[in-house]
């Protein structure tokens, strides 16, 4: 059976989520969290959560008529019952009174996980972390923003506090060793936090607005051997 087909409806499905995604990421109060965890079948779960906060969206689009909440549900339905070859997708809507987005799961082996990486390859947001069996990557792309624009001061306040949240389940990775922010400059350890069955990283996505170029969290199961 051919896949390529049906895979392309769903990269583009997801590139559309992607592209709503990146155009509001200015605008309004950012909240996004990846989940990393094994199934009962030993397959490898991603949940993804990107949410707004519906006061601030309002605010933004007080003087047009484009419903951002609706394109970010518009958008996420059409990625609803596909799948690609090796990966279930499922996806759900965030709806309330305070927040809009949406939720997406996926389910598969780490090979699978990463062709989609690989193929999606977006230059947006950081849509689907890299999954391998020691390590996990998240690319922050570059998002050419310029600090001395006139508007920045403001852009950074909201994005003061934004959120990104990587959290691991102990299933996954026993362990976590380290966890970075690699910029083209320098790395930023960040802490992991302990929660019993899972672990968390934190990055505040101010630190990805003010850094230039592409930009990675990189969290590893086991400290790297440096080669000498």
């Amino acid at each position: 059976m051919d896949y390529r087909p049906h895979r392309l409806r769903v990269l583009r499905a997801l590139s559309a989520v992607s592209a709503t995604i990146a155009s509001l990421s200015l605008v309004a109060c950012l909240d996004i969290v990846h989940h990393v965890t094994r199934d009962d079948a030993e397959q490898t779960v991603v949940f993804v959560r990107f949410a707004f906060s519906r006061m601030l969206l309002e605010f933004a689009q007080e003087n047009t008529e484009d419903d951002q909440c609706a394109s970010i549900a518009s958008d996420a339905d059409s990625l609803i019952d596909q799948d690609t070859q090796g990966i279930s997708i499922e996806v759900s809507e965030i709806d309330t009174e305070l927040e809009c987005g949406t939720r997406i799961r996926l389910s598969g082996n780490l090979a699978a996980i990463g062709r989609l990486n690989d193929e999606i390859n977006d230059d947006r947001i950081p849509l689907i972390p890299l999954v391998e069996s020691d390590q996990i990557v998240v690319l922050f792309p570059d998002q050419d923003f310029d600090l001395d624009d006139e508007y920045s001061g403001v852009a950074l306040a909201v994005m003061s506090s934004a959120k990104y949240r990587l959290r691991v389940s102990k299933s996954h990775f026993p362990t976590v060793k380290r966890a970075l922010f690699q910029t083209n400059i320098d790395s930023l350890p960040l802490a992991i936090e302990d929660y019993g069955d899972v672990f968390e990283i934190e990055l505040p996505l101010i630190y990805w607005m003010a850094a230039e170029g592409d930009s990675f969290l990189i969290v590893d199961r086991r400290v790297p051997i440096v080669e000498q």
